[in-house]
């Protein structure tokens, strides 16, 4: 038994050792190519994630301009209508002055 594992080590070109080695670099291959898909997917979702952020960015920053336009509308129209109800305050005063003469 001995002579025929000496024989195939032999026949194959390798030793012993040097086949363990070969095994364990086709295995550290195999474990470096397994992590390395798992960092591209793990790339892909944080890209996925990250776009997705930015899309959510924009909407709010597009709701938020929106907001402010708004804003500066009402506060235009209260405005106009606080001049609106000082000229009718004055009118009131004025004719009542003119009454009283």
């Amino acid at each position: 038994m001995a002579q025929l594992h000496k024989t195939v080590e032999l026949g194959s070109g390798l030793h012993f050792s040097q086949d363990n080695t070969v095994q364990e670099l086709m295995l550290t291959k195999d474990n470096m190519k397994n992590e390395l898909r798992n960092k591209e997917e793990l790339i892909l979702a944080l890209q996925e994630s990250k776009q997705a952020a930015e899309d959510r960015t924009i909407r709010l920053e597009t709701d938020l301009t929106k907001i402010k336009e708004e804003q500066t509308d009402l506060i235009s129209k209260f405005e106009a209508k606080k001049e609106e109800h000082l000229r009718e305050e004055r009118k009131v005063k004025n004719f009542e002055i003119s009454d009283a003469k």
